[in-house]
């Protein structure tokens, strides 16, 4: 309700009120004399003045307050929503952080450790493993029987390969006098081949080499 509407309802209650001690007072007033009822009048008028000053102090006040009431009601409340939630964001972004530096983090040991098996694996590669090695029995037979075989063994054995180790040599007896070498060596399969070997031996020294046959071949 306005100001000017609770004046309007409480104003002609007032003056109703007074209105109403004026005529008590000047009924009562008949049978006396006229000074007192002139005394009377005089203080219903005194407490009228009051009445209306007060009722204009009432008006002012009520007017403050209105004017107050109305500054309180456009103010906004203050809520916790917004800083709420930037703090739920401020802590949204530290877990996003963490959870960054911890992913960051698994990469580089997964990365670390995929290189180190990987320098592993390369030095497992590069480190050599077992040499294969053969051992050889080769059977030299000469022309006949007037062929040195001392010094076909020593032609024979002159050969020299890498991964080539010549060992024992014998004679053993064929047929008519004939004999025949029974040398051994140990090849390293990567390195020679007897087959290369066993040509070297007829093609270089033809003199003295009729063939080479392979008596027996064992892997070592």
């Amino acid at each position: 309700m306005s100001v000017e509407a609770l004046l309007s309802e409480v104003t002609p209650f007032f003056y109703n009120t007074i209105a109403i001690k004026a005529g008590v007072a000047s009924n009562v007033s008949k049978p006396c004399s006229s000074g007192s009822s002139n005394e009377e009048l005089k203080a219903v008028k005194v407490s009228q003045d009051k009445l209306a000053a007060g009722i204009e102090e009432i008006k002012s006040m009520l007017q403050k307050l209105t004017v107050g009431s109305a500054t309180v009601g456009s103010v906004k409340p203050c809520t916790s929503k917004e800083p709420v939630t930037e703090k739920k964001e401020a802590a949204d972004d530290d877990f996003d952080l963490f959870d960054s530096d911890e992913e960051e983090e698994d990469e580089a040991k997964k990365k670390l450790t995929e290189e180190r098996l990987k320098a592993y694996h390369a030095k497992k590669s590069a480190k050599p493993g077992p040499i294969a090695k053969s051992s050889v029995i080769l059977d030299v037979k000469p022309w006949d029987d007037t062929t040195d075989l001392v010094k076909m063994e020593e032609c024979i054995k002159s050969i020299e390969k890498d991964g080539l180790v010549w060992g024992g040599c014998k004679q053993i007896p064929l047929a008519y006098g004939i004999k025949k070498l029974q040398i051994i060596c140990v090849i390293e399969d990567l390195k020679v081949s007897v087959d290369d070997l066993i040509e070297q031996i007829t093609t270089d020294f033809e003199d003295y080499v009729q063939s080479v046959d392979i008596a027996a071949f064992n892997k070592i």
